[in-house]
């Protein structure tokens, strides 16, 4: 696994986000690696996850987490001191990011990708995406939405915005509601 990366898994409810993303904590567990997934409430589809706190990650060395804390500064702030070589999961992130992210919320991406941990923000559609995610989006995992890369972003946002566009009307057009495609962007080379 490469670390340094960010990945946003852009899909509407119910099209394969988080069976794919478990399928992805898994690989990372295989390898030896930490995976924490970070949420402001007790989403459902984690409940199987172990709890951790953030008193207990300076202790953490293993494992899939989830991390539920209701003031995301304070927990993005101690994620970015303790959390080292891990798969850092931000589960409906459209909360934390806003449409542009705040000056900690680049903080925390810039020191986490330090310290060797790779992002995933998960987003419900389009229209929430941060814009900035697209100048620091290694890679999109595409699902279906009801809204299109274009609604969110403009060629000066999204240099790759047309090869975009064809990745997502490829997994519209298809049949199958969980189809998802794996677009790379080139942002770092």
């Amino acid at each position: 696994m490469a670390f340094n990366k960010v990945t946003a898994y852009v899909g509407g409810a119910g099209t394969g986000k988080t069976t794919e993303l478990k399928r992805l904590m898994l690989l990372y567990i295989k390898k030896g690696m930490k995976v924490l997934i970070y949420d402001d409430f007790d989403h459902p589809s984690y409940r199987d996850v172990p709890k951790i706190t953030i008193a207990q990650l300076p202790y953490w060395k293993s494992g899939i987490y989830r991390l539920i804390h209701t003031d995301s500064q304070e927990a993005f702030a101690a994620i970015s001191k303790y959390v080292w070589n891990a798969l850092i999961v931000l589960e409906d992130c459209f909360k934390y990011t806003g449409y542009r992210f705040t000056k900690p919320m680049l903080s925390f991406i810039i020191n986490a990708k330090q310290q060797n941990c790779d992002f995933v923000f998960m987003y419900h559609c389009w229209a929430w995406v941060a814009l900035d995610l697209s100048r620091r989006c290694d890679a999109y995992v595409v699902f279906k939405t009801n809204d299109t890369p274009e609604s969110r972003f403009t060629k000066k946002d999204a240099p790759y915005l047309e090869q975009l566009t064809e990745v997502h009307k490829l997994v519209l057009l298809d049949t199958n509601d969980y189809k998802k495609k794996l677009f790379k962007t080139k942002v770092n080379g």
